[in-house]
């Protein structure tokens, strides 16, 4: 282990004086203006030769305006849709509405609510059970929370069960 440290450390002392004059050599390269010198310079710093690369030329910004432009209107324009209507709000409720067919007791004061399109929801507060029959707003928030909203009533936090 001593050994091995020792060794290290020497080692460390050799490359020190090395490392030092290549960061003499970057130091000068980074004072010249010309690229291809410049690159040249940084190539000898790191002992590889240069690549010989012609300079490289920007394009000329005239060639790119002399694209002739086509008109807009030859271009071909997609169907433009039919404007959607949004639905009244009286639409709205009647696709979210429905009356209560069954409400069947469940345990510890829950109820399976039977809507009369077929949908099953389970209620998820404990509280009696709406009346059979009554007109009901479903609403749902954004988090997916469902409730049902009935005339009279405080909302009711429901599941849907089954469709």
């Amino acid at each position: 282990m001593m050994k091995r440290s020792m060794s290290l450390i020497g080692a460390a002392f050799l490359v020190g004086p090395a490392a030092s004059a290549a960061a003499a050599d970057v130091g000068k390269c980074r004072a010249i203006a010309d690229p291809t010198e410049r690159l040249a310079c940084y190539d000898r710093a790191a002992d590889q030769p240069a690549a010989r690369a012609e300079p490289v030329v920007p394009a000329e910004p005239a060639r790119a305006r002399n694209v002739p432009a086509t008109p807009l209107a030859a271009s071909p324009q997609p169907p433009t849709p039919a404007p959607v209507r949004a639905p009244t709000r009286e639409e709205a409720q009647a696709a979210t509405s429905g009356r209560i067919a069954a409400a069947e007791p469940l345990r510890h004061g829950y109820f399976r609510l039977a809507m009369e399109d077929g949908a099953v929801y389970e209620t998820t507060v404990v509280g009696p059970p709406p009346p059979v029959g009554a007109e009901v707003h479903i609403r749902r928030t954004l988090f997916g929370t469902t409730f049902f909203d009935i005339r009279g009533w405080s909302p009711i936090t429901v599941r849907l069960s089954r469709q």
